[in-house]
């Protein structure tokens, strides 16, 4: 994914093969332009993925033990929320601050580093 604003790239992100890529891209977007988190925040935050198939909401564990509460309030809106925790995706980013300084933040889920030339 490559976001840009007034036609500067401001942030990239990806995640490897599977079929969380959607949500895992989409979680670390929001959690940085929404949610104004930093761009360690935003990559680290747990995240949640709902498939169709099966019609399951699967979250990951910091999400059961930090954000039952979230998590409750979906299952009251009908959602079926899988009790077992599962790891989802791993986003390694790239973001562009106002002044220009490029920040990479590899995910922990996966490890490595980020580098630059």
């Amino acid at each position: 994914m490559i976001v840009a604003k007034k036609g500067r790239v401001v942030m990239l992100s990806g995640s490897p093969g599977g079929r969380t890529i959607i949500n895992t891209v989409l979680c670390v977007l929001v959690n940085r332009l929404e949610f104004e988190m930093s761009p360690r925040e935003s990559v680290d935050a747990p995240r949640l993925t709902m498939t169709w198939f099966p019609d399951t909401v699967t979250a990951e564990a910091e999400m059961h033990r930090d954000r039952s509460a979230s998590l409750e309030q979906l299952r009251r809106m009908g959602h079926y929320i899988d009790p077992k925790p599962a790891r989802q995706g791993d986003a390694h980013s790239i973001f562009v601050e106002g002044n220009g300084v490029i920040i990479g933040v590899a995910d922990k889920r996966r490890g490595g580093a980020a580098a630059g030339y």
